[in-house]
Order: C-alpha cells, then structure tokens, then sequence
C-alpha cells in the first residue's frame, strides 16, 4: 500500500527540471508578453500620465515669542516656528495661490492642491524648512512655488499685524478709560483741596495766639505773623496732584493718538497701503529664503525607466504563468 502511494505521489509531482524546459520551450511566448508589457506601461508613462515636476523652497523662520514695537511689547500667539512655517497650506494662502495661477477654485482643488506640497524640517540648520510644489510642468512648477511663498508672507504680515494692532488698540482704549475716570476723580479731589485753601489762614499772628491762651510775659519775643503748616500741607497736597493731573492728561493724550495712528493702521493693512510696510516688521526680519526657487529641468514622477520596469517584471510573471497552465492545465484535461 505504502510502495502505492509513493507511485502516485510521484507521478503527481512536477520534475524541476521538466518544468524548466516547458519554460524554456515558451520562451518566446514569454518574451513576447514581457516585451508587450513593458513597452505598453512605457507608452502609458509617456503619453497617458501627467509628468510632476517639484519646484522647492529654503526657508529659514525664527519669530520671536515677544516683539517691541512703538506701542509697547506684543507677545505672539504662537510659540514654535513649525507652527509658523505650516501656515503655508493654511487655506487663505491656497486660494491665493490659486488664483493667481488659475486654478480651479473648488474645494476638491484646493485639497488637492495642497496635497502637492511638502513641509519637511531640515535637521543639519536650525529653524530651517524645505517647501516642495509639485506641478504638471517646470515652468508651473516654478510660479507656483513663487505665489505661495509670496502669498505665505502676505498672509502672515496681514494675521500678525492685524492681530497686534487689534490688542494695541484694545489695550490703550483700556487704559484711556481708566485714566479717564482717574483723571476725573482727581480733578474734583483738586477743587475740593483749593476750596479748602480758601478757608485756612495762609498766617497765623502769634500774638493774638498767645492773647487767646491769657500767656502774661514779657520774657520772649513775639513775632507778628509765622505760616500755617495747615496751609503749607494742603498747598503741597494741591501741588502733587496738579502734577498728577499733569501726567494723566498727557496720558489721555498719548493713548487717543496711539489709538488713532493704529486704526489708520488697520485700515492701511486691509487696504496693503505703504502705511502698514513700518508697523511691526517681524515677519520682514525673522523670514528668509536661503536662495531664489529655480525651474526643475527633470520630472520627479511617474519614472518612465521604473515603470518599464515593474511592467516587465508583471508581464514576465503572467507569461510564465499562462505557459505552465497552457501545459499542464489544458493539456491534461484533453
């Protein structure tokens, strides 16, 4: 029994080198097929897929966390340059993007748009970022990348001076309230102080002052009139806070002027007039491109060469496949 199954067991099995020679026997069927294979996958590389091309970017960001301006010290809102450098794929410099290169507007394209763009950090230079644009052509490739970067810094001058203006301006109607109502408070404190000097006695005369006490004695000398400390205090009192009052208004006044050069501001920035160029240039002097971006002159994907390739290796396996079902598959079943 067991010598019969080994029998069957071997008729059953596929000889190696038989099954080399059906190979070797189909071989020009294989051929064929790998040829037709690759050169199929290389016309379709050429002639039916976009070519991408990647334009790129050298970026150096480095924003403080606080900045001194004019107005005061403004703390920024964000604390990390990575923050700062994936503003680039925030939407409002995509659809400016777009539409200077003239690209569809609708929100597919704009996912898709920024699907083409890479942030990676460069860890060999600190606070260094690489920007890569992917396009169907070298020359678009190029523009993109110039509109986005040129975009990116538009949006990030407008946010940060916007924002800071906005908190300036907040900030000193803040203090123009309160000094405000200090001020006024102060004003009636004054009037009430000189309405007081009115009534003391700036002198008092030491004789009728001693007659008052009934002092008999001729062993001293007395002098007509000394000054009343009384009116001496509420005169110094009266003096401070003129001073006070002084430095309040002048207050007053720097507020309401910083407060109107900064809505002349707003408005310069929402209008991208010259006015805004010298608010709060910390975008100006905390990012650099390390080099203009230049045109690629080779495509980045599809690789014609790899795909001839896979498309190959593909159409080698299918052939070898369809010669060895052709041979043992159709032939046993005749």
């Amino acid at each position: 029994m067991s010598e019969q199954q080994n029998y069957n067991r071997y008729e059953d099995e596929i000889d190696i080198k038989e099954l080399f020679m059906v190979i070797w026997k189909g071989k020009l069927v294989i051929i064929a097929i790998t040829l037709i294979f690759a050169i199929l996958t290389g016309i379709v590389t050429v002639f039916l897929i976009d070519p991408v091309y990647e334009a790129k970017l050298d970026i150096i960001v480095n924003i403080p966390e606080t900045f001194n301006t004019k107005y005061g010290e403004y703390r920024m809102l964000m604390s990390t340059n990575e923050q700062y450098i994936n503003l680039i794929q925030s939407n409002d410099v995509l659809k400016n993007t777009m539409e200077d290169m003239n690209f569809d507007m609708n929100n597919s394209s704009i996912q898709n748009f920024s699907s083409r763009i890479s942030i990676t950090k460069d860890d060999k230079k600190p606070n260094s970022f690489n920007i890569k644009v992917q396009a169907s052509s070298p020359d678009e490739a190029l523009q993109a990348t110039i509109s986005l970067y040129k975009n990116y810094i538009d949006y990030l001058n407008k946010t940060i001076k916007t924002r800071s203006s906005d908190y300036f301006i907040n900030y000193y109607l803040t203090e123009l309230k309160k000094d405000e109502d200090s001020l006024k408070s102060d004003n009636i404190l004054l009037e009430q102080y000189k309405e007081m000097l009115n009534e003391i006695p700036q002198t008092i005369n030491q004789k009728d002052a001693l007659g008052s006490i009934n002092i008999n004695s001729v062993d001293y000398v007395v002098l007509e009139n000394i000054l009343n400390e009384n009116y001496k205090k509420v005169e110094l009192d009266i003096i401070n806070l003129e001073q006070v009052i002084f430095g309040l208004e002048n207050k007053i006044n720097l507020s309401k002027q910083y407060i109107d050069e900064l809505n002349q501001i707003k408005i310069s920035i929402a209008n991208n007039d010259e006015l805004s160029l010298e608010f709060f240039k910390v975008v100006d002097e905390s990012v650099h491109l390390t080099s203009e971006p230049i045109a690629p002159t080779n495509k980045t994907s599809p690789s014609t060469t790899l795909n001839i390739v896979i498309g190959a290796v593909i159409g080698g396996m299918i052939s070898v496949i369809y010669v060895l079902i052709k041979k043992y598959w159709f032939t046993k079943t005749k």
